[in-house]
C-alpha cells in the first residue's frame, strides 16, 4: 500500500493492489482500489452488552485494551463507560487523529486479540460501532 498526501496536504490517497487467488476473481486476477483517506479526526462509539455473568471479565478486558489503545500515537480519546441504568452495557468513545491513525489502530495485535476474545462474552459476538461526523 502506498499513502500519498494530496496537493492541499489535507488528505491521503491510499492505493492497494490486490492479487487474488482462485475463488476471488480467478487465478492470478488483479484488482486495484483507490480510497481517499480523510485528514480529519475519526470519531466513533462502540457498544457492547455483556452476556449474563460476563460483566467483570469484559470490564477487565476493556481496561487492558484502553491502556494499549491510549498508547497508540494516533489515539486522541478512548473512554469506556457503562450505562447508569444497565451496568452490563458498555459504551466506548474513540477518536483518532485521522483515517490513517484509525487504520493503524485496526491493524494492532491488541485490537485483534480483544475482538476475538470478546466473541463468547458479548451479545452478538462483538461490538456495535457507529461512526460520527463533528457538527460544532
Amino acid at each position: 500500500m502506498d499513502a500519498v498526501q494530496d496537493a492541499a496536504g489535507k488528505a491521503l490517497i491510499l492505493t492497494q493492489l490486490c492479487l487474488c487467488g482462485p475463488g476471488f476473481g480467478g487465478q492470478g486476477a488483479t484488482s486495484s482500489t483507490t480510497t481517499r483517506l480523510s485528514a480529519m479526526p475519526k470519531t466513533l462509539y462502540a457498544t457492547l452488552k455483556a452476556l449474563p455473568g460476563q460483566r467483570e471479565t469484559l470490564r477487565g478486558l476493556l481496561t487492558a485494551l484502553a491502556k494499549d489503545v491510549r498508547a497508540e500515537p494516533g489515539c486522541e480519546r478512548f473512554k469506556v463507560y457503562t450505562l447508569a441504568s444497565d451496568p452490563d452495557l458498555f459504551h466506548v468513545e474513540e477518536t483518532y487523529r485521522d483515517d490513517a491513525a484509525f487504520a493503524a489502530h485496526m491493524a494492532t495485535e491488541h485490537g485483534k486479540a480483544f475482538n476475538q476474545t470478546i466473541t463468547p462474552l458479548v451479545e452478538g459476538g462483538g461490538s456495535e460501532v457507529v461512526f460520527l461526523d463533528e457538527v460544532v
